[in-house]
């Protein structure tokens, strides 16, 4: 019976391996009649060309997915049913195709037909990057979801804008220069209404915006060359409108920088909306993990929160009104007392923005925007110190206050002329009491003297502007804008006109040309009056001229090019004060290496360049800007401060899963500019001997070049229908590179009575992870 079992036990063997290779036989020819390669192709129906870039939605029995993909492609391991595609691309009409795939298919032309784009929609100038508004008019187009995902400090939304090409920043700062120039000559706008340094704690030059990210709808940076509606900016502009609400939801989040609530939904049948927000941040806990945060002799309090609300309601179809406010506050503290030095501190920062918006459609071609608003700041800084070699005290108190209406008109005459409009009339008031005096002992030779100063004014003023534009189609590839602006400042007693032109030819392989000239005009702002450094006077509008050159092209294998040269002139430049050493001063005015820098004229030149890559799910995207920035000074050419002559940011996305998502970020630039200085023993006649600082030639040496790596891993968990639970990890400086902000300088005699300069780094952050979470419901 064993040989007989045994013998049945291999018959049973060798029988199943017999019908597992009929199995696996059987199988491969199912699979090679059910899952093929479908060659499709899409066309432009005109000239019959496959087009560089086209975007799908495929449904079929497995279910649906989107693809990205150039005109000519094929679809793998399809299996045998009935599908539908679904086929975009940017300038052409959609178009749905539907068939039954099986053995022996035939392959797939689509035909796309040509549209002519709307010239209210149409980017015209060169220097436009659209961030989580998804146009797809530009290259560099970025989705909310990129945005969430991509590292940034503080989960700050002006910190994931400072990555683009030509622009500049600290690792302590949220604000950010455009091509050259500083941040206050970039105008940010909100929903319409303009914020005016919209940042927590800028005692430290604006650690975080006082924006919530997750109340933006759409944003738009130009950093050269925008149209004659953007005034009073010599660099950029930034436009950012918040979510319009079509569902009921909440989201509660807490992370290392602040805790926040939003709330959105409709109302009145949906004629209605709300949109709430509110932020509590608690930086000092920050400031503990890296090493900045209160000693054992030091008390150190820093509190601050913002708060964001709209209501919005249609009150016809044609008619719809919204009530805004903006609401920030910042408070600091600090006690320090030790056998040696003491130090007391205290400042205050209230924000208050509030508008109303009336958006009109008076015919089916034209349409306005009417805004009210008014605006309110108030500003206290107080201080003082003493030890035994010097004494400081600043006790600064200001308020402004802006009062106006503007309007906006657009006109479309039949898709051939796209004519805007507008107004703008402001009154401005202020309030300034300075007193400040100091004491040093260390002078530096050609460092602005600190005196006593005791100032009290209260400017006013109203400021009007109006401008008009026409954007024209010439032809069926280029289309035209041709704009004029003009302003006037009753503060100054000065008006402005200003011409300026951009253009756009697009071929039919879809290359964009785009070009821009125009003259930009930036006046003195009520709140910018440098009182702390002894200026009582306004200063009158400066000038820049802007020369811009781009082109952009999405190419097959799913690669997307832009380059832009650019030019900008700056002229009637009023003088403005820097510390030589260090960049980031609590009370800068104060500093002895404060230093006035008085420039006739300024030109800043160079190339940005743009590449793109997106796969299933993987991505990469890399600029490159090459550029100079300089002042000229008593006819010589001095590199201005933040000067980079290179700068490249690099950053990959991987997708694991679809809620589970990693982006590396590296960012470079050379150094920024420092001044040399060296040491010497100052005797005036009938004076005892002191130590000086003489400088070298400003700005001629670099400190070294700046690079670090970041890191932000991302898990969304879905919860429920309406929202769900995500968290992420966020780590700043991956490398701990120590990144030098500036030099600390001693000036001591050693043992041998010679006289010695320490210089001391300061370094940009450490390492910093952190990390956050939210639950939507």
């Amino acid at each position: 019976m064993i040989d007989q079992h045994g013998t049945r036990t291999r018959f049973a063997s060798n029988g199943g391996l017999f019908f597992l290779h009929i199995l696996i036989f059987t199988s491969i020819q199912t699979l090679a009649a059910q899952s093929t390669d479908l060659q499709i192709s899409v066309m432009d129906s005109q000239t019959q060309t496959a087009l560089p870039l086209v975007f799908l939605e495929l449904k079929g029995p497995d279910g649906s997915k989107k693809l990205e993909k150039s005109g000519k492609f094929s679809l793998k391991n399809l299996e045998a049913g009935h599908y539908s595609i679904a086929v975009e691309a940017a300038g052409y009409q959609s178009a749905t195709v539907e068939f039954e795939y099986g053995p022996g298919s035939e392959p797939i032309t689509i035909d796309l037909q040509p549209t002519q784009q709307l010239l209210e929609h149409m980017v015209v100038s060169p220097s436009h990057y659209s961030f989580i508004r998804e146009t797809g008019e530009t290259v560099h187009s970025v989705t909310r979801e990129e945005i969430q995902n991509s590292p940034r400090f503080g989960d700050d939304l002006f910190r994931a804008l400072s990555n683009l090409p030509g622009t500049s920043s600290g690792d302590y700062s949220a604000s950010f220069g455009v091509r050259g120039g500083e941040y206050r000559e970039l105008v940010v706008t909100m929903d319409g209404m303009e914020l005016h340094d919209p940042f927590h704690l800028k005692d430290f030059s604006g650690v975080f915006s006082i924006i919530d990210p997750e109340t933006i709808g759409g944003l738009d940076l130009i950093t050269g060359g925008y149209g004659a509606q953007h005034g009073n900016a010599l660099s950029g502009v930034m436009e950012m409108s918040t979510l319009q609400p079509t569902s009921t939801k909440s989201t509660a989040g807490l992370s290392f920088s602040n805790a926040s609530f939003r709330t959105q939904g409709v109302f009145a049948h949906g004629l209605g909306s709300y949109l709430f927000s509110g932020r509590r941040g608690y930086l000092d806990i920050l400031l503990d993990l890296t090493g900045g945060g209160a000693d054992e002799d030091e008390e150190l309090s820093i509190n601050y929160w913002d708060s964001f609300g709209k209501i919005g309601y249609v009150i016809h179809p044609q008619h719809n009104i919204s009530f805004d406010f903006l609401l920030a506050g910042d408070e600091l503290k600090l006690r320090f007392d030790d056998e040696d030095e003491k130090v007391n501190a205290d400042t205050n920062y209230d924000n208050t923005y509030l508008w109303a918006n009336w958006r009109s459609v008076w015919l089916a071609n034209l349409s306005s925007e009417t805004i009210v608003y008014y605006s309110d700041f108030k500003d206290r800084r107080d201080a003082e110190s003493a030890d035994n070699d010097s004494a400081f005290l600043v006790d600064d108190t200001r308020s402004y206050q802006h009062l106006g209406i503007k309007q906006d008109w657009a006109l479309d005459i039949d898709n051939s002329h796209y004519i805007t409009w507008g107004w703008d009339a402001k009154n401005v008031t202020s309030d300034y009491q300075y007193r400040s005096t100091a004491q040093h002992d260390i002078l530096v030779l050609g460092a602005q003297p600190s005196v006593a100063r005791n100032e009290q004014l209260d400017p006013d003023g109203h400021e009007l502007s109006a401008y008009m534009s026409d954007r024209v189609r010439v032809g069926s590839s280029l289309v035209m804008d041709l704009g004029l602006r003009y302003d006037s400042q009753s503060l100054t007693d000065e008006n402005q006109v200003s011409p300026r032109l951009n253009a756009a030819y697009t071929t039919k392989q879809g290359h964009v040309w785009r070009a821009a000239w125009g003259e930009y005009h930036q006046a003195s702002r009520i709140q910018e009056l440098q009182i702390e450094d002894g200026v009582n006077s306004f200063q009158n509008a400066e000038r820049s001229t802007h020369s811009l050159l781009g082109y952009e092209h999405a190419f097959s294998g799913r690669t997307n090019v832009r380059i832009e040269a650019f030019h900008k002139a700056l002229r009637d430049l009023r003088p403005r004060y820097e510390n030589l050493f260090q960049a980031l001063e609590a009370f800068p005015e104060l500093s002895d290496d404060r230093y006035l820098v008085n420039a006739e004229r300024a030109e800043v030149a160079g190339v940005d360049l743009v590449v793109r890559q997106e796969f299933d799910n993987w991505g990469w995207i890399a600029n490159y800007t090459h550029s100079k920035a300089e002042d000229e000074i008593d006819g010589a050419k001095v590199l201005r401060s933040w000067d980079q002559k290179h700068a490249a940011n690099l950053s990959f996305n991987y997708q694991w899963t679809q809620r589970l998502h990693l982006n590396v970020s590296w960012r470079y630039h050379t150094g920024w500019r420092t001044t040399p200085v060296v040491g010497v023993e100052h005797a005036p006649a009938g004076s005892s001997s002191e130590f000086l600082l003489i400088t070298g030639p400003i700005n001629s040496e670099a400190f070294p070049a700046y690079h670090r790596i970041d890191l932000r891993l991302v898990k969304r968990a879905k919860a429920t229908k309406r929202g769900g639970f995500e968290w992420y990890l966020d780590v700043h400086n991956l490398l701990n590179r120590e990144n030098i902000k500036g030099y600390d300088y001693e000036v001591y005699e050693d043992i041998n009575g010679e006289l010695i300069v320490d210089r001391d780094t300061s370094d940009f952050l450490p390492i910093l992870p952190t990390f956050g979470m939210t639950w939507t419901f």
